[in-house]
Parts: C-alpha cells; sequence; structure tokens
C-alpha cells in the first residue's frame, strides 16, 4: 500500500511526540548554530563616493575664459591609469599607514563616458568605513599630480580632480550574514528531523525485538516435589532385625520365587534330572 504524504506527515508529528525532549535539544543547538554563524558572517557597511577629472582650462582669444568640463570627452585613460595607481601596492601600504583599517576599491564608472572614478571603502562598522573611504579620497589628488610630474606636466596643464556625492553615512550589507543564518536555520532543523526519526526508529525496533524474544523463551517446567523418605537414625536392636527378617520371608515376593524353585524342581525330578541336596535345602 502505498504511502501518502498525510501518512509520512503523521507519523513524523509522532515521533516528534515521542521523542520531544531531542526535538528540544535540536532546537537549542539550531539556535546556538545560527548565533555562531551570525558571529561569523557579521554584517559589513559600505561607504562610496565618485571622483571626476577635471582639466586644465585651454585659453585663447576668442574663448579667455574656458569652461573645463567641455573638455571631459578624452580623459576616459588618464581615469584609468589613476584606478590602477590607487590600488597598487604603494598606494595601499601608505593608505594603510595613514590609519586605513578596512578594504577599498576604486575604479572607472563604466556607465558613462566621463572620467569618473568610484570609490568604495568597507569596514566592520559605520565610522569605520567612512574614514576609509576620507583617507582614500585624500590620497587621490596626490596620486593624480604624481602621475603628470612624472611627464614633466606645467603646473598650469595639471588635470584636477573633484568629489562628487560625498556621503555622510554608510549603508550596511548584511547579504553573507544572512546566507549563513538561512544556511544555519535549515541545516539545524532538517538535521533535527533525520536526528529525531532515526532515533526513533531504532529505539522502536530494539524495545519490538526484545518483546519478540520474551515471547518466544520457552517456559521453565515445574518438577515435582521428591518426597523424602524419612531417615531413621535409631539403631536397630536385635528384636528388630528378626522381625525385619521374618516380614521379608512372608512377602509374597520371597513366597513366589520358593514357589517357582519347587515347580522347576519337580519338573527336573520327572524327567529324571538328579536333585542336589542344595537345591533340595534351598527349597526347604
Amino acid at each position: 500500500m502505498a504511502i501518502t504524504a498525510h501518512d509520512g506527515e503523521t507519523r513524523l508529528r509522532a515521533r516528534f511526540a515521542r521523542r520531544w525532549y531531542l526535538v528540544v535539544a535540536g532546537l537549542i543547538a539550531t539556535i546556538v548554530l545560527c548565533i555562531v554563524a551570525a558571529g561569523a558572517f557579521p554584517a559589513t557597511y559600505t561607504a562610496e563616493a565618485d571622483i571626476v577629472l577635471v582639466p586644465a582650462p585651454t585659453k585663447s582669444v576668442n574663448n579667455p575664459d574656458p569652461n573645463p568640463y567641455l573638455g571631459l570627452g578624452g580623459l576616459q585613460p588618464l581615469a584609468d591609469v589613476v584606478a590602477r595607481a590607487m590600488t597598487a601596492g604603494a598606494a595601499q601600504v601608505q593608505l594603510r599607514a595613514a590609519g586605513l583599517t578596512g578594504g577599498y576599491n576604486v575604479a572607472r564608472d563604466q556607465t558613462t563616458n566621463s572620467p569618473i572614478l568610484v570609490v568604495t571603502a568597507t569596514g566592520k562598522t559605520g565610522p569605520q568605513a567612512l574614514h576609509g573611504l576620507n583617507l582614500v579620497l585624500r590620497k587621490a589628488p596626490s596620486v593624480l599630480a604624481a602621475l603628470q610630474r612624472a611627464h614633466s606636466v606645467s603646473a598650469t596643464d595639471l588635470v584636477t580632480s573633484q568629489v562628487v556625492a560625498l556621503p555622510t553615512e554608510a549603508s550596511a550589507s548584511r547579504k553573507s550574514q544572512i546566507r549563513a543564518l538561512a544556511v544555519a536555520l535549515v541545516g539545524g532543523v532538517v538535521g533535527t528531523a533525520l536526528a529525531v526519526s532515526a532515533i526513533d526508529i531504532l529505539l522502536r525496533r530494539t524495545q519490538r525485538y526484545r518483546r519478540t524474544q520474551r515471547h518466544q523463551r520457552p517456559r521453565r517446567t515445574e518438577m515435582p516435589q521428591r518426597t523424602e523418605m524419612p531417615q531413621r537414625t535409631e539403631a536397630l536392636t536385635p528384636s528388630d532385625s528378626l522381625s525385619l527378617v521374618e516380614s521379608f520371608q512372608r512377602s509374597p515376593v520371597v513366597n513366589g520365587n520358593k514357589t517357582r524353585l519347587r515347580a522347576r524342581a519337580a519338573n527336573g525330578a520327572a524327567a529324571g534330572e538328579p536333585r542336589t541336596r542344595s537345591s533340595s535345602q534351598s527349597l526347604r
């Protein structure tokens, strides 16, 4: 007969009811596992800001006060170089020495054609992430100026940087923590159900086997009690001995034996066999 889902659910509930103490222990273990998972994968805080590269103004007779933002179209390669320089080993060592404790990343914004750098700093707390972001933002102008001075660019032609949309607080990211809690919760519940079911099946099989062995064990038959003859401890007197001999001679067994012996002797005499004195004496 096929087992339906309702039957399986009923059996599982019955097992939980019988082994409720194991269910309680499993739930406590699950809670502890969730707490450990939350501590092992804490929430991370992220702070993000943008840096735009601004070219040096090019003055002419017709344009004595030019707009520097009009020349942003050709600065994407410089933005990539600045991003690489700020994530290089030398820059990381300098930032760590300045007090950076979290992580950071600098990359050009791929969603626009403008030379915009996206700076992201992470930390275990919100203030830590904001402090790391400020350190990286203060480092960007010096890295950009060092790259240009390496090619002997004059001060009037230097490309500068400007911070855009500086945040005031960091945002919390709990994706890894939520995944760890989900895995711990599901693992604890499923593990508890499997453990309770396995232990319940094992215990019930053991009890059934013991009952079967108890019923199949042969019953012990009672042996009849032996009646012990009373032992005579008194010494026999001569009169008692004579009475015992007389009663033995008068017993049917002895008389029957004498009768049979006399009959054999008579038959032997009729056949011509000699009678011995001992046999005749024994008959008497």
